[in-house]
């Protein structure tokens, strides 16, 4: 699974202290432009350089709640889908599907367009 026009892999540490603390902008980011785009999946849990998430990687319950809140607060014409992914090595994921913005342009709420070409 290579990273590319509608993949990217994330670092479970992004996630790391309390939610207010999360980079959003940068979160925000990524779901903008996979949304002006064609769509695509962040994968968190994957560190760089790895293929897979570590045998022992267990994502919390309520990430998923939490995640897609967030990015509903800092985009705007962004829908999401978070899921749990058991790898075949025990591990877990979180995979945020991002559907494309099909009829209007999606934003961050601090006005800024992306787009991943």
């Amino acid at each position: 699974m290579e990273e590319g026009l509608t993949l990217d892999k994330k670092s479970l540490l992004t996630f790391s202290g309390d939610s207010s603390h999360w980079d959003w902008q940068k979160i925000a980011k990524h779901c903008v432009a996979f949304a002006n785009a064609r769509g695509g999946t962040l994968i968190f849990g994957i560190e760089d350089h790895a293929h897979e998430p570590s045998p022992a990687q267990i994502i919390p319950e309520r990430l998923g709640a939490k995640l897609h809140k967030g990015v509903t607060q800092h985009c705007i014409n962004v829908s999401v889908l978070p899921d749990v992914q058991i790898w075949p090595n025990g591990g877990q994921t979180l995979n945020l599907q991002i559907h494309p913005s099909l009829r209007t342009i999606a934003a961050t709420t601090d006005g800024r367009y992306y787009m991943r070409i």
